[in-house]
Formats: structure tokens, sequence, C-alpha cells
């Protein structure tokens, strides 16, 4: 006895201030749980297409970087413009958003540069919240549709 408080006295305190603590984090708003979960994010992918081309495509490839897995994507294109929205699998969940990009140039060429946007707009498992915009950068051959995307950015989850 410490204080005049039994060891089991004292136990039981702990615990309690814990699971006090714990439900304290729970209460709080989404918006500060998301600050404490803000992510510098830098992710590269490599695609191949796995639909017929035009001006939809379906591709399929591998993200490297901050959040490595396959990633898949459907792409539809209106000019110099290029929308889409993208899944990507990594450890804990799946994120999920949009992609805005424009032409850099001329779309002529053999190889096409783009940039703009990725936005995060939800996902599964810990990214089930998760929102952001990042910069994107790419190249896609139009020979066979091969693209290589690279985003940088900060995401909240």
């Amino acid at each position: 006895m410490v204080f005049g408080i039994s060891d089991v006295a004292r136990g039981a305190i702990v615990a309690l201030a814990c699971l006090l603590f714990a439900a304290a984090i729970a209460a709080a708003p989404a918006s500060a749980r998301q600050q404490e979960r803000r992510q510098a994010v830098e992710v590269a992918a490599h695609f191949h297409r796995v639909g017929p081309g035009g001006t939809e495509i379906s591709e399929r490839g591998m993200a490297t970087g901050t959040f490595p897995g396959p990633i898949t994507t459907h792409l539809v294109f209106s000019g110099n413009k290029m929308n889409g929205t993208f899944a990507l699998r990594t450890t804990g969940g799946t994120v999920r958003g949009r992609t805005n990009a424009s032409v850099v140039g001329s779309s002529a060429r053999p190889v096409v540069q783009y940039a703009g946007t990725v936005t995060v707009t939800g996902g599964t498992g810990r990214f089930s919240s998760a929102s952001g915009t990042l910069k994107m950068t790419g190249t896609m051959r139009r020979i066979n549709n091969a693209v290589y995307e690279k985003a940088t950015g900060t995401i909240s989850y």
C-alpha cells in the first residue's frame, strides 16, 4: 500500500484513466484526428492497357513510393484533356480518387506529356476517410498507351 491506496485500487484507477483517455481520443472530432494523420505522399506508377483503346482506356499497373501496390485506372480523353478514376490497393486498405490533366505541348507526338491533379476522395480500411490533392505529371506512349505517372502532395486519412 502506497499513500493509503491498495494495489488493486491503484490498478483500477490506472485502468479507468486509460479507458477515459481512449474515449477522449475516440470522441475527438474527425478533423482533429485527420490532422494527426496528414502525410506527405510521393507515388510513381507504370501502367499497361487492359482494355480497348480509343477515347476511354482502362489500365493496370504497380505503384511505388509512399503507398506501394497494384493500381487500376479508367481514363477518358476529350481533346487535350484527360479525366479519370483510380484505385490503389496498399497496406491497410485502398485509396480511391479522380485525376484531371491536360496535355503539355503537342498531343501528336509519339510520347505525350501531361500534367494535372490527383484528388483523393476516400477508400477502404485506414483510408476510408482519406482526402487530399496531389500534383501529377505523366507520359503516355501513343503506340501502346503505356503510361508512367508521378504524383506528390499531402493526404489526410
